[in-house]
């Protein structure tokens, strides 16, 4: 009886927890959306500018929202809200090298889109984290770091990615020097060069054209690797697949200055 009656007297103490915890969300998400104001008749587009230069990296985070980047020739950083709402949905934090953009709780319940345009005259490094919704990355020339959770991206004509995928489909245009890690999900890159790191768990690696001009390394756990290599390139195969079919076109990769490394547990490895 001793230890049934403590047993409720837990139970009773975790409740009471758990409902406190609930309570100060509620009020918390109150307070939130009491700030925002919001109009569902009509849709508002909300710009702001902002002056980027001293900052030496500038740092993303829309968890909910639909976002494209895309690089511009004005002078300051462009951010474009479009939504049914006058307020502007995101927390500016600044310190002395790092300026940071994040999306405000409440607009997880305001659908809004936004368009956040990049000084091209700005060279230093860029991270965007992206949540659950599909976003786009165009023309961006910087160091850009990527981390999506649960979206597909596409991304079009950049230099130096870096990029880790927890789940969804990523189409990348143009790319020249990729380091891109994926837990699930499939890549499909256009055109690739440059410094080559691709490992992927569960998801398959197609590229369409692959100059091969440094050392290159191309793996997954389950998934097929199908690439086409550029005639130009001088590279040469080390290949290792514990269970799939290889086919590999002989009349490409036999130089001898850069190494094409394909790794698959269980998949096909395709190159033409």
């Amino acid at each position: 009886m001793k230890n049934k009656s403590n047993l409720m007297k837990i139970l009773i103490i975790i409740s009471l927890i758990l409902i406190t915890s609930l309570i100060v969300l509620v009020l918390f998400l109150y307070k939130e959306l009491k700030m925002v104001k919001v109009d569902i008749n009509k849709t508002r587009v909300i710009t702001k500018n902002y002056d980027i230069n001293k900052f030496e990296e500038i740092s993303f985070d829309f968890k909910n929202a639909k976002v494209n980047y895309f690089s511009t020739d004005k002078d300051k950083l462009i951010i474009k809200q479009s939504g049914k709402t006058d307020s502007l949905l995101i927390n500016i934090k600044e310190t002395k090298k790092h300026l940071k953009i994040k999306e405000k709780q409440s607009s997880y319940f305001i659908k809004t889109n936004y368009e956040i345009l990049i000084p091209s005259s700005y060279k230093n490094k860029i991270n965007i984290i992206n949540g659950f919704s599909n976003t786009k990355i165009s023309n961006i020339s910087n160091e850009l770091y990527v981390n999506n959770n649960s979206g597909n991206v596409t991304i079009t004509n950049i230099n130096d990615l870096t990029m880790d995928n927890v789940s969804g489909s990523v189409f990348i245009d143009k790319v020249r020097n990729i380091v891109f890690n994926s837990s699930t999900g499939n890549i499909n890159i256009d055109y690739l060069r440059g410094n080559t790191n691709i490992t992927t768990i569960t998801g398959d690696i197609k590229i369409d054209l692959f100059y091969v001009d440094s050392n290159s390394f191309i793996e997954t756990t389950a998934g097929d690797i199908n690439i086409t290599v550029d005639k130009k390139s001088n590279c040469f195969y080390k290949v290792k697949n514990q269970s799939g079919d290889n086919r590999l076109n002989k009349k490409k990769c036999t130089g001898e200055n850069n190494i094409l490394k394909l790794t698959n547990i269980t998949g096909n490895i395709i190159v033409e």
